[in-house]
Parts: C-alpha cells; structure tokens; sequence
C-alpha cells in the first residue's frame, strides 16, 4: 500500500494526498502547485478539497485546472499558468 500513498482510487481513512503534496513542495523547493484534474473524475475531485486545505494552511501557492478529455484548446489553461508564473516572480 506504501507504493500507492495518495491514489484517489484507493480508500484512504486519512488521506494522505495533502501531506504528501506539501512535503514534496518542501522537498522540492517549488514555488506552487498546479492541479489539473479531469472533469467528472469523481475520486479525485472528492480529494482536492482535502489537499486544497493542506496547501492552504501551509501557504503554497496553488493554480486549479480543469481539463476535458478530448480537449482540443489549450489556450485558456496556457493563460492562466502564465498568469500564475508572473505571480510568482
């Protein structure tokens, strides 16, 4: 179960998902963290709240983006992650 610490499709009683994201900000030394997640994924849009607040409550930075399947324009999503990188300059 180690080896699939954080997997939205696995029941989890803690998850562990935002411990495990805000401790490989820290490792890292990443400026933020962008979440793209696919619509209508329902594990993992039941886990974003719980991680959103890790992050928040750690002050990282965090970019959230929703993506469909079978999209074609990127445009918007280009964007806003341009937008955030000049935040964080």
């Amino acid at each position: 179960m180690e080896d699939q610490r954080g997997c939205p499709f696995l029941y989890e009683a803690e998850k562990s998902r935002g411990s495990m994201l805000t401790d490989m900000v820290r490792a890292n030394r990443a400026d933020a963290v962008i979440t793209f997640l696919m619509k209508f994924c329902d594990p993992d849009e039941f886990d974003y709240p719980v991680y959103k607040k890790e992050l928040e409550a750690a002050n990282i930075p965090q970019l959230y983006l929703e993506v469909e399947q079978q999209m074609d324009s990127f445009g918007q999503v280009r964007t806003r992650i341009q937008s955030m990188a000049e935040i964080l300059m």
